[in-house]
């Protein structure tokens, strides 16, 4: 089976700010900025804090198909 990724295309621009002892991502969209807490962040995993949820984003991996 295969697995389908959707994406909107859409970017958004960011700066990454310490603020005390964290770490936030700063959208500063127009309309609407944001800021969202950075939990983890490694060469594997994003885990992201915004309006007490957490998201958490795996780096994709190569699919490697045998022969």
């Amino acid at each position: 089976s295969f697995a389908a990724y959707q994406t909107s295309e859409q970017q958004n621009e960011f700066q990454i700010e310490r603020e005390d002892e964290n770490h936030y991502l700063h959208f500063n969209l127009a309309l609407e900025p944001w800021k969202e807490k950075i939990i983890r962040l490694d060469s594997s995993q994003l885990v992201l804090e915004h309006q007490d949820k957490v998201y958490h984003y795996t780096r994709h991996k190569k699919i490697v198909l045998d022969e």
